[in-house]
This record gives C-alpha cells, structure tokens and sequence, in this order.
C-alpha cells in the first residue's frame, strides 16, 4: 500500500523553493558546501514531512537556474504534485516559464502555485500578482490549481499550504498496479559499511530486500541489500516513494540516469519516434538533423532529429518526429521526453514515445492506445500465451489498463481463446488454421480413400510450412483441440480429418469392396488371409490401398500383418474370449480353438493379438485376462 506523496518543487532560481521546503520540513535540502557558500541549488536536494505514522509527504528540490535544468529534470521524474514557486515581488520568470513548459511535456497533471516572500509586498501587489498568475496559466495544466500565499514568518501559511498537500495524498492511487518496478537512478554514492548505495522515485512497482533486479545497461542481475524511505529501514518500497537502494554492486557499475527494473524485457534502442510539441517561445525553428539533447527519466543522451516531408518545425507546432540517438535508450511506449537544443542549451519542447523500435525513414504517423499496444506486445510472441502479468513488463500502463485492453481485444475479435487460460492472437491464427486445413484437404485429394491423416504427419508439415512459428507439442495439441471443437475436423484416434471430405467409389474400387467384404464375411471367425483378397485380375496397389480404406474405417480388423476379420466377427471372438474367464482363470490354445471352431493356427493369432492389444497376457502356455 503506497503512504509517499511525491512533491517537487518548480520555478525561477532565488525564489525561496529551498526556503520554503526548510521551512515546511526543518530540512535544509541543500546538502552541498558549494550551495550553503553560493545560496543557490545545484544539486538535486530531498525532504520529507509526516503528516501522520502512516502518510508521508516527499519533497524533491530542484535548481531554479538555468545551467542546472538538467538537474531540474532529472527530480522532475516521478512528481506527483508540483509546487511552482513564485515569487511576489518579481511574478514569472525566464526560468518560471521553461519549468512550466518542461512540466507540461513530462505530464505531470496536478500542482500548487506557492506565492512566496509575501511579507515584503503590499496586499495590493499580492492581489495583481494573482491575477497576472491566473492570465499566464490560463490553458496550462495549472490553469485550475489552487495559488497559496506563503511568508515563512507567518505560520498560518504553512498550516495553508500542508491543508492542500493533505488533499493531494487523500486522492493519490495507493495500489501498486504495474506488473514490473521501475526507477531511474539520480544518486549515486557509498555508505561506509554498506557498499553503494542509489537514489529515485520509483515510478512504477514495488522493489523488495533481497530481490534481484536488472540493471540497465550493463544488463547485470543485481541484489537488493537494502531499502530506505527517508532513512528508514523498510522491507518493500511501492511506487511512487522516494527511495535508496543498497546494491550488491560495484559503485562504478551505476550512474545517474541508468535504469533498475525487475522486468528483464526493457528493449534497447537507438531510434524512437516521438510525439513532440515545440514550445511556443522557441526563437528559431528546430531544423531537419538538427543536433539536440534528448532527457528521458534521468538520462540526458544526445541525438539527432529526422522531420519526415519538411526541413524544419515551428514552434507551438506538434507531429511526430524521429529520433537518432548517439548512445542506447531503454524506455517504454509513451515515456515522457524533452528535447533542448545542443547549444545553447534552451528547452525546445516535449513529447511521448510512440514507437521504441523504430526504423530508419519508417515513422510512426499514429497515437497508439492501450489497446494498440497490448495487440502489438501479444503478436510479437509469435505463438499462444498463457495470460499473465509478466506479459505487460515493457508497457508503461497499469495491469488493470492492460487487462481491460485485453477484454476489448476479445470482443473485438483480435485475440482468440485456444483453451484453458490460453489465447492466441486472431492473426496468428488465421496463418495458422489456413495452413492446417490447407494441408488437411491436400492430403484428401491425394489420399481420397483413407480415413484421415496422422495426427503427428500433419504438425510435423505444419511446423514446415509456417517454420518461423515453431509450433510447439502443447500449441498443437491446443490448435486440434480449438479446430474440433469448432467441428472444423473430426479425430478418430490418431487420424485427423475434414468433416467436409467425402470418399466416391468409382464402379471399379465399389467392386474390389464388395469383394473383399463378401470374402472376409464369409469366412465368419475364420481370420481371412490379406494375400487371398489379393487377385491378379485387378490393380495390386489399388487392391491394397482399399483393403487399408477398410480397416481405417474399421469395417475390417487387421489382426496381424497376413490376417483380417470383419468387425462384427472380430467383436464375437473376443466376446467368446472374456465369457470364458467368467467362469474360469486360465485359457489355454486348445479352449479357445474349441470355442471358436477354428484351426490352431488360427486361434494362435488371434490371441497374440489380444495380447498385443493388452486384452490378455500370456503365462507359459496358457493366457489369463488383463481386462
């Protein structure tokens, strides 16, 4: 159960965000001596506050200059409420507005606009400043947010300002709801006596002691030794908390901007397409190939930008854009990004990402929704799936999304049910049911007078038809099942046939049957031998080849590789066989002879024929019953 409400703080350098922080917390949030000796943020700093002994508010206090927006991005990952700090006596700043923008594209949806150094303005000023705020956030994701006057000399303020905060952690999502964790590390250091330790946000899943995660990207296993909540011990951390991990790892193994995941299913890539938004303020147009910096998570990587059909992008313009990055991403569909511009380094614009794995002069021109890539995931498997959560490791949406998405899927006909807790994708399938029945009704025309054909013959065409698919034993085995239950074929034993499939004597081969019918009848309990229905006025091989139509079709019983009975003289025998051993425990050559009438030679096969079939066992020289 998440307890963490994440809070950053936003906004133009010496507007009191570190102050207020201190003030609402007693922590001091910059921790460096290059901070306390120059009175600004450089570096990321990290607070926290409880509001009871189960809640508790996190602050992450980011530099308000301008060299330091990278800093600034890197504490914005994972907010889940922004404080955007301005000041009364100056209102909006340079710095006001780029944080604002860069919010926007990160997507973070609710926020507090904190007026601050309220005490040095007259109430006329602090009235103007409010209304010239409500203008300026008009159409923003602020545009609604709450504006709290603040002046740390007055403590009516703070219990204002923590009322709000309290709002905000009432109505957080509290279940962990992603099927893998995933934090995106912007700390990185060593605790003497305890090895390297990593802080972040953990934007998604719970991580717990003793676990093993993936580190990207080294693609290492690494143990989890320990987890702090500002500086407590705890055994789980859930997502959306603040969190230091101790790592059983080299510290040169990890840096900021890497990514620790319990999914091994983060894909690497070079290319993504993005769905940017320029900001309207840019002074010039971003041009096609354009070198640029690319923050995703913690990780600043540069890039270059390919603009499909134009040479340049306006700004306040939004397409889809590919991007060419300069070193591995990992990421997932609809990750938030920001671009800047190489130099000077001036935020640019924002976006998502709508494709992972794009390809060169290929572009993603479409939004995907959850559905789009719940379907793209389960295609890619290439084969049925067992639903479970580890499907959806590498999608940033929730397992409940995920699930509705795959209910939609159904109903609209684009997965399908194999059996059981199987499903299969609807494209899948059709390749795969065309194919199976394709060869099926091959076969029949060139085998029109056997039953069916073996089960194990038509998967082993099937996997050599569709090879990229290496269908497996237990897919087959579903594929049969779904195909007859839809009464798409009929089984009989190991023989697989189209209900469809007709078998048409000529004159001829009507002939040959009767004949051999007439033959085997006539001699009653007497086997018949094959070699007798074997004449040479007639075709040999077409001979045999209904003699075998006979016995798939089980009119006649092949006893052994010379003899046949017919089916009703077959059953007698045997019943003959299991009335004796009602009566008796024993059945010798010489009884069974003289119950059916027949010669020894004959009786001898017989019953080396039930004892092939486990229907009696022989002990010495007689036979007793097994069922």
């Amino acid at each position: 159960m998440r307890d963490t409400l994440v809070v950053g703080t936003a906004g133009h350098i010496d507007h009191g965000k570190t102050s207020l922080i201190k003030d609402l917390t007693g922590i001091d949030a910059d921790r460096l001596d290059d901070e306390k000796r120059r009175g600004i943020t450089i570096e990321l700093g990290f607070a926290y506050m409880r509001l009871n002994a189960h809640q508790l508010i996190s602050f992450v206090d980011v530099p308000g200059h301008e060299r330091f927006v990278k800093s600034m991005l890197a504490g914005a990952m994972g907010m889940d409420v922004v404080m955007l700090v301005v000041a009364a006596d100056e209102g909006f700043k340079p710095q006001t507005y780029e944080h604002l923008n860069i919010l926007s594209h990160l997507n973070v949806k609710k926020g507090i606009v904190v007026l601050t150094k309220c005490d040095l303005v007259t109430r006329e000023d602090i009235d103007f400043k409010k209304v010239e705020i409500n203008e300026i956030l008009q159409d923003t994701f602020l545009e609604l947010s709450p504006i709290v006057e603040y002046s740390t000399k007055d403590e009516n303020c703070k219990k204002t300002l923590i009322e709000v905060l309290e709002t905000y952690m009432s109505n957080i999502d509290r279940e962990a709801t992603h099927a893998s964790s995933r934090l995106s590390v912007d700390r990185v250091f060593s605790v003497k006596g305890y090895g390297t330790v990593v802080t972040g946000t953990l934007i998604e899943g719970k991580i717990g002691v003793g676990e093993v995660i993936k580190h990207y990207p080294s693609l290492r296993d690494i143990r989890v030794k320990g987890i702090q909540v500002h500086n407590e011990n705890v055994d789980e951390a859930t997502f959306g908390q603040r969190v230091a991990l101790n790592l059983a790892v080299d510290k040169d193994t990890v840096e900021r901007g890497d990514v620790l995941s319990s999914s091994d299913q983060i894909p690497e890539t070079q290319i993504i397409d993005v769905r940017l938004k320029t900001d309207s303020g840019i002074e010039s147009p971003i041009k096609h190939w354009q070198r640029l910096r690319l923050y995703h998570g913690t990780r600043e990587i540069l890039c270059r930008i390919a603009i499909k059909d134009q040479l340049s992008i306006e700004g306040n313009t939004e397409l889809v854009v590919q991007l060419r990055l300069e070193s591995p991403l990992y990421c997932k569909i609809n990750d938030p990004i920001i671009i800047r511009n190489f130099s000077p380094v001036i935020t640019l614009g924002g976006g998502r990402i709508v494709n992972t794995l794009a390809r060169k002069h290929v572009l993603s021109d479409f939004d995907s929704s959850v559905d789009d890539e719940v379907l793209k995931i389960l295609e890619n498997t290439q084969q049925p799936f067992e639903m479970k959560d580890e499907i959806y490791h590498n999608l940033p949406f929730t397992i409940d999304q995920c699930m509705s998405a795959f209910e939609h899927l159904i109903i609209n006909g684009e997965l399908v049910k194999m059996s059981g807790t199987t499903y299969a994708s609807s494209k899948w399938w059709l390749m795969v049911e065309n194919r199976f029945m394709t060869i099926l009704i091959e076969f029949h025309k060139e085998n029109a007078l056997r039953a069916g054909m073996d089960r194990e013959t038509l998967r082993s065409r099937l996997n050599h038809d569709l090879r990229q698919l290496n269908i497996s034993k237990g897919d087959y085995t579903a594929i049969v099942s779904k195909l007859s239950r839809e009464n798409k074929i009929e089984l009989s034993g190991q023989l697989i046939k189209n209900p469809k499939h007709e078998v048409k004597y000529s004159a001829r081969e009507k002939s040959i049957l009767d004949r051999q019918i007439t033959q085997v009848t006539k001699n009653d309990l007497k086997p018949t031998a094959i070699s007798e229905l074997i004449i040479q006025s007639d075709p040999k091989k077409l001979q045999e080849e209904l003699l075998y139509h006979l016995i798939n079709r089980e009119i006649l019983v092949k006893i052994s590789e010379e003899a046949v009975l017919s089916k009703k003289a077959y059953s007698m025998c045997k019943k003959y066989l299991v009335d004796h051993f009602e009566k008796h425990e024993f059945l010798t050559v010489a009884e069974f002879r003289d119950l059916l009438d027949i010669s020894r030679k004959a009786s001898v096969e017989l019953l080396e024929h039930f004892d092939r079939e486990n229907v009696t066992k022989r002990i010495e020289n007689t036979r007793i019953l097994i069922k």
